[in-house]
This record gives C-alpha cells, structure tokens and sequence, in this order.
C-alpha cells in the first residue's frame, strides 16, 4: 500500500475535524465514517483506514466529538432539540472568543510596533514652579465622547441626540470654546503651552451588545474616524499655544476583550492605538506625548501632583442611590489615593471620567460625557445631564484656580431649562 501524501493526509483531517464540528463521531450515535467515505469517494473499509492514518500521523481535535447519545427513549425529543441548540450557542461562543481573541492578538502586535518608533521628548518647563505671572496651565480634560454611538432622540423624549456627526460639531466645538476661554476670558492669557487629557472611552467599542446592534461602524472604523477629527483638534491647539503635551489612558469601552481584564490593561485597547496613531503625526517639538502602560497617569505641574485615570478601576461600583455616583467616586478616589500614598507617590488631585457625570470631590473631579443623556441612564432613571468637558487652570502659587465645565449643546443658554442643574457647574 503506497504511503498517504501530505497533501491527502492534511485533506483528510480538515474534512475530519468539520464533520466533528458538526456532530459527527467515532463512537456516538452519528457515525463519521460515510460522510467521510462519501466526501473522499472511497469505501466505508477505506474511510475507515483512511482514520487510522490520521489519528497515526496528523493532529486533529479529537474534543470536538460530542459524548456518546442516550436512546431516543430515555431523553424527550425536546430535550435533545434543547441540547443541540445549547451546544450550537457554546460551539458560537468559542469560535468568538478565538476571534476576539486573534483580533487583541493584532492590536497587542500593532501597539509594540508603534513603541518601538516613538519619538522621545524632554519634559517641559511647567514640571517646574514659574514665575506665576498668567493664570495658569490651562488643563483641557476630555473624556467619554463615545463616538460612534447612537443616542435615539426619540427614546429620550427629544432631550439628546447623539451620533458621529453630533459628535464631531460637538468636539470642534470643545477646541474653540477652550481656546477662546484661555484667550478671551483670561487675564494676561500668556501661556507657556496647554495640557490635553485624553482620558478614556472616546469611542463606543463593542463592549454591548446593544452599542454594536445600534452603530454603523465597527470598533476599528470608529478609531480611524476618530484620528482624523481629533487630528484637527490638536493642530489647532498647537496653532493657538506655545507648546501642547498630550497625556492618554484608555478607557474601557476600548478593550478588546469581552471581560475586563488586569493584564496588558493597555495593551488590549485599541485606544491605545489609536494615540500612538495620533503620536506619529504630531513628531515636532512643540508636541509632548506620554501614554503610560499602567493605564494610569501620574504626573506634576508646579509642584501639583495629578492622577489621570479613565474611572473604570478605581476600586469602587455601583451607585445608582438618591446620593447618586458622588459616594462611589468618592470612595474610589479615596482608595484610589491610599494606594498611591503607600507607593511614595502623594496625590493632590484625581482626574477620572466613566461615570457620565461631572462634579468636583474632595479628592478630584470627575468629566461629564461629550454625549450625554443616552438610554441607558434613562433606564435607571438617572437625572439628566448636558454634554460637557473640564478645562482647568493650574497656578504656579495657588494650585487649581479656574474650574470651568464647558457645555457643548447648540444653544446651552436656550437649553438650559431642560437639563437638571448640578452641583459647581459654571456655563461657559
């Protein structure tokens, strides 16, 4: 008998391992070998050699045979229909979860690759004290622009929409309010340069299931979107200011896992991509970029030390109470600054997101959302918020100085009757 050719033996076993996909076995009540024999066209006694040789010489799953049936007579028909439909859903399951699995894989690969190019920059005078004579380093923390989703006017009464166009004019908006702030508004507006915080989920992802039923576009779609028009943003900050450092931590609607995770955190993000991306178009001097591995951002400005962290893995869930998220960001930005202390690093201040709702703490702040009031707060019946971000100044003498939540409806003066008021919010 001639010896099975490569080629014949991997042919075999790809036939193999799809008919075991489908139900088919050694042992069980469905037998592999005729199908097996009719799709090589050979006899059953062939077929059934043809395993043998397989088994000796190829590397096939042999797992995937389902367990021997029971008889008809001792499990009802619909038991067996209701087994062969939650095999089916596992069986789906598992190829998904390869698939996400390769596609974390290719963002994981595609990150290092970018480390290994990225320009490095010396720190800036603002590490520093200064001479204290402009209000200050603007601050401009963005956060939660979800771009990419879908607000449905209609399900919220007409309150908010939300979509990639709206939040492109939204975002565009957010550069032009800050800069004529800091330009217009302020006092000696001679600055050395702008901080830009870029603190998680600016796309929705397809961490939901309802955000990838919902949205036009997928994970990588909204990414490539997203540089475009935050790309526009950064120019026109490096136009309008000395110098722009950019620091970035990813959120949690990036990730591209089905559960969250605690290892390669960053890694597994495609935010992270997507500043790396960013990071490559803007080399020149003017531009300083950090995108830490550890997902969080401990820094210093005049001698105030910051944490940036996107808010997902502070420590602390839940609250949904009438005391509303205040209590949990509290309480995780109170374990969040006992950790740092433990580790030598002192926290002065706490900038986090995640959590849709702006508001100043003892420990920090927390940014509003770019997209504001959507259907899953109208589902647990959480008041209403306008869509808004936090420029802060930081004074060489006097620390945090200006807090200023910037609002970016069309007309936030006409709207403001139809949003609940919040605590320490100034219109813009």
């Amino acid at each position: 008998m001639s010896r099975l050719s490569d080629a014949a033996l991997k042919q075999t076993a790809d036939i193999i391992t799809e008919l075991l996909k489908q139900g088919y076995g050694l042992d069980n009540g469905n037998p592999i070998v005729p199908p097996l024999a009719k799709a090589l066209n050979l006899s059953r006694s062939a077929a059934q050699a043809r395993i043998e040789t397989v088994k000796r010489r190829a590397d096939v799953d042999w797992s995937l045979e389902q367990d021997e049936a029971l008889p008809d007579a001792e499990i009802p028909t619909g038991e067996v229909t209701r087994l062969q439909r939650e095999i089916a859903s596992w069986r789906q399951k598992f190829y998904q979860s390869q698939q996400q699995l390769s596609e974390a894989q290719h963002s994981r690969s595609l990150i290092q690759k970018l480390q290994e190019q990225r320009p490095h920059n010396k720190e800036w005078e603002w590490r520093g004290k200064g001479d204290g004579s402009h209000p200050g380093i603007p601050v401009l923390f963005i956060s939660d622009m979800q771009y990419g989703e879908y607000i449905s006017a209609k399900e919220l009464d007409g309150l908010n929409e939300y979509n990639p166009q709206i939040a492109e004019e939204r975002y565009h908006r957010l550069i032009d309010k800050a800069c004529h702030i800091a330009f217009d508004c302020m006092p000696n507006p001679d600055y050395p340069g702008i901080i830009l915080l870029r603190g998680g989920d600016l796309i929705s992802g397809d961490i939901h299931q309802e955000l990838s039923e919902t949205q036009s576009q997928t994970s990588m779609e909204q990414i490539w979107a997203l540089a475009d028009i935050e790309s526009t943003g950064i120019a026109k900050l490096g136009k309008e200011f000395k110098k722009v450092e950019i620091i970035s931590v990813p959120g949690n609607h990036g990730r591209t896992t089905i559960k969250p995770r605690a290892k390669k955190y960053y890694a597994t993000n495609l935010e992270t991509t997507l500043a790396y991306m960013l990071e490559r178009e803007f080399k020149q001097e003017k531009y300083w970029w950090w995108t830490p591995e550890s997902g969080d951002a401990y820094f210093n400005v005049y001698g105030h030390n910051i944490l940036l962290t996107h808010g997902d893995r502070i420590g602390s869930r839940g609250g949904t109470g009438f005391v509303g998220v205040a209590a949990t960001i509290l309480r995780g930005m109170k374990k969040t600054r006992d950790q740092y202390a433990s580790m030598s690093k002192p926290l002065d201040t706490i900038l986090c997101g995640h959590f849709h709702e702006y508001m100043e703490l003892p420990y920090g702040f927390c940014n509003g959302t770019m997209a504001g009031f959507n259907e899953y707060a109208m589902s647990l019946r959480i008041a209403p918020r306008p869509p808004m971000q936090l420029l802060l100044f930081i004074h060489p003498k006097h620390g945090i100085t200006y807090r200023i939540p910037i609002h970016l409806d069309d007309d936030p003066v006409a709207n403001a009757s139809s949003w609940a008021p919040s605590q320490n919010q100034k219109r813009s």
